[in-house]
């Protein structure tokens, strides 16, 4: 269980604060966390240079990537793997606006039982659930711009297509959907830990 600290500070404040202002101060709580989350991942090297969600090349490609290798080609390969990273901290700082709404929309009781949840990342699963549509819609298209401007799609074709026996093995695969998914993962991984941290020290926002 988590050292949930919101919890002692809402048990304190709710019989003195009106229920407005606390309603408001919970959810200042929780988009300041979501913030600091869509900041630290939505910039330059956000995904690229954080192991816990950097964007691999996906399985279905690494037959050409051990081919690239035996080839001393490695840096073709470094540069289609930054590509997808690039594409993921494009997209995600649209999801601030999406992230907001949905807290802005909470109910009181909502709120106040997310916080009092004893998960240390129940805020994160609610706007998981409630987000992952709004914020797949939203990444889409700017994972697909990004993609184009840095040539990722003509050099994913090339592989598929140059490369005997590739094009079997990514018929499934769609990489700007998988560039989204994996960015909503890393997010909300993200999210998690600031959500975490806000529930044990929320007086630093």
């Amino acid at each position: 269980m988590a050292d949930n600290r919101l919890g002692e500070v809402y048990s304190k404040v709710s019989t003195h604060l009106g229920t407005e202002k606390v309603e408001q101060g919970l959810k200042d709580l929780l988009l300041a966390a979501m913030r600091r989350a869509v900041e630290q991942v939505g910039k330059l090297n956000g995904f690229l240079h954080n192991e816990s969600i950097k964007i691999l090349i996906p399985e279905q490609l690494q037959p050409v990537v051990k081919i690239a290798q035996k080839a001393k080609k490695q840096e073709k390969v470094d540069s289609f793997e930054e590509s997808l990273n690039r594409a993921a901290e494009r997209a995600v700082p649209s999801a601030l606006e999406i992230f907001t709404t949905a807290i802005m929309s909470l109910r009181f009781d909502d709120i106040k039982a997310i916080w009092e949840s004893p998960s240390h990342n129940g805020a994160t699963e609610y706007l998981k659930e409630k987000c992952s549509g709004p914020l797949a819609a939203a990444f889409t298209p700017e994972v697909a711009r990004a993609m184009e401007e840095n040539r990722c799609s003509k050099a994913y074709e090339k592989l598929t297509t140059r490369v005997p026996g590739v094009s079997k093995l990514t018929k499934d695969l769609n990489l700007e959907t998988y560039t989204v998914e994996k960015a909503l993962h890393g997010l909300f991984l993200v999210c998690a830990e600031k959500e975490r941290a806000v529930r044990e020290n929320p007086e630093q926002r």
